[in-house]
């Protein structure tokens, strides 16, 4: 009979937390909806958990309008990759069977890769909406306009004399979306126009 190994524990709590976060995300999704939006002050995780913290600001789950989990959650992901990750070099060092502690060992791997990725996120990685620095010059152009006063129906018009533009708004908007695409009203099916 045959022993489990623990990196299979190990693996197993990985899982396990990675469905518990993701759940709890997904059931204090947009909760409290009065912080829905608010991104807790801060610039790393930590700061933006303390922040969520004392001040109470953001959502405890999922947050819709950031499209992004709260600063708790993500740290029980970051720990459940961490731990799935430590038991992976836990299988490998079990299968290499060194004389080396196979728990220290794997658990000093991982905190090596973790840490690696984390200072090369910090120093290289950029944000995801990072516009760059400014132009090295600027754009000389200058928009011009002919200083002619023109009649709205004389410039929206084609030769047969029908309007190509014209502002729809509420359910007059929806009709005319419906028409153009040859949907019909009463049962959103396709019609022949």
């Amino acid at each position: 009979m045959s022993s489990v190994p623990q990196s299979i524990y190990l693996f197993s709590t990985s899982i396990l937390l990675l469905v518990s976060s993701l759940s709890i995300g997904h059931i204090t999704s947009s909760y409290p909806l009065s912080q829905l939006g608010a991104r807790p002050d801060g610039s790393t995780l930590l700061s933006w958990c303390t922040s969520q913290f004392l001040q109470q600001k953001g959502v405890v789950g999922y947050d819709v309008i950031q499209g992004a989990f709260s600063p708790w959650i993500r740290i029980l992901l970051h720990t459940s990759l961490y731990i799935a990750t430590w038991s992976f070099f836990l299988f490998l060092t079990e299968c290499t069977s060194t004389d080396s502690p196979p728990l220290v060992t794997s658990f000093a791997s991982t905190t090596v890769l973790y840490g690696t990725i984390f200072f090369y996120n910090i120093k290289y990685g950029g944000a995801v909406s990072d516009p760059g620095n400014a132009r090295s010059d600027k754009i000389r152009r200058k928009p011009q306009w002919a200083d002619v006063k023109t009649n709205f129906t004389q410039v929206f018009t084609n030769t047969s004399n029908t309007v190509k533009w014209r502002c729809a708004v509420a359910e007059d908007s929806h009709t005319v979306t419906k028409c153009r695409f040859g949907v019909s009203e009463d049962n959103n099916e396709k019609v022949n126009i």
